[in-house]
């Protein structure tokens, strides 16, 4: 009888012990934020300050959308460098239409630079407001990030260092034209509607919605806009069943409806040093810098340094490192465990 007891202290205490450790971790917990992300703005004509930037997470770390963004149905894509060029332009437009509150904001210094602390694992998007420097306006481009990330090392960056890429514009360059071009991407689905609205920004507010069908050609342009605004479109009401991805080449927008059932293209990796979006290279003041990896993808967002090195994973589609696993039981479970087997043996020598 008392082998038994001890016997079952013992177990009942391990088990108590392992199911702590092993526990599967389900969601992340986030009461131990310890991400951070510093953004800097440079030009050819040196720091900019004064930009006010803005980040959202849109995703979490099962890169499902979150909070505001969970019921528009952004297109992810492959996850590749492209594809996440058209998240960000996609999401930014639909958050300056929907007022969505950012996450943080804060204005950049005189070095140019902006720094966001507290973060909390997910798939970020970041945005920035336009400035004037000498005669001309610099736009950063929006651009998406993991938060943490994974290196070209493999190593999970928590302290990440972004450069913005950006568009600029004389300012005697006064009018622009722009067009948009609705593409599907549903073979043909009878689920295609007859029609779709999409809708042009001006600074973060609406300019004009317009009606794109076959009889438009699923076209429309706009002339003699001012080529000193920022400009952005979004699609509303999005057709059951599809996906949006917005994409903006030049003065031209593509707007395409992915069918659900249909698979993505995979996305071409731009060639380092090109300058086709906010995920290609440029020049970093930092030494030796790292680049930054999103999954599925090996063409950089931006240039970065790091600190830290979570632990990583070789899986694109894995899930970001979780925070916050509760260690604190263990001790108490453990003595916990002590006191049973204790107890145990003590009403063994009684009985004896």
């Amino acid at each position: 009888m008392m082998k038994r007891r001890l016997l079952t202290g013992l177990v009942l205490s391990l088990a108590m012990i392992f199911s702590i450790i092993f526990a599967p971790s389900g969601a992340p917990v986030y009461a131990d934020p310890a991400y951070s992300l510093t953004v800097k703005f440079n030009t050819e004509a040196g720091d900019v300050s004064g930009s006010v930037f803005r980040v959202y997470r849109a995703f979490d770390d099962s890169y499902d959308p979150v909070g505001a963004f969970a019921d528009y149905p952004a297109d992810l894509g492959d996850l590749g460098s492209e594809a996440m060029n058209n998240l960000a332009a996609t999401l930014s437009a639909y958050a300056a239409d929907h007022n969505i509150a950012a996450d943080q904001e804060k204005t950049s210094d005189a070095a140019g630079t902006v720094n966001f602390g507290d973060l909390v694992s997910g798939l970020y998007l970041v945005t920035g407001e336009s400035v004037q420097k000498g005669d001309v306006i610099y736009t950063p481009k929006p651009f998406m990030l993991s938060v943490p990330y994974r290196s070209s090392e493999g190593n999970w960056v928590t302290d990440v260092v972004a450069e913005v890429k950006y568009d600029s514009v004389e300012i005697e360059k006064t009018t622009i034209d722009l067009s948009v071009e609705k593409v599907w991407v549903d073979d043909g689905a009878a689920a295609r509607p007859a029609e779709v609205k999409v809708r042009l920004l001006k600074d973060g507010a609406l300019l004009e919605e317009v009606t794109l069908s076959q009889q438009t050609q699923w076209k429309h342009t706009w002339e003699k806009l001012d080529g000193k605004a920022q400009y952005q479109l979004t699609e509303e009401n999005v057709p059951d069943g599809y996906q949006v991805s917005v994409a903006r080449e030049g003065n031209r927008f593509v707007v395409t409806n992915r069918y659900q059932t249909v698979s993505p293209s995979p996305s071409p990796t731009p060639t380092p040093g090109t300058t086709s979006g906010p995920y290609t290279e440029a020049p970093s003041a930092s030494p030796n810098p790292q680049k930054s990896e999103l999954p599925g993808s090996s063409a950089p967002p931006a240039l970065v340094t790091q600190t830290g090195a979570p632990a990583n994973t070789t899986d694109p589609g894995a899930r970001l490192p979780q925070t916050g696993q509760l260690w604190w039981p263990v001790p108490i479970f453990l003595v916990a465990g002590i006191l049973l087997v204790a107890a145990g043996r003590r009403s063994g020598d009684h009985e004896q």
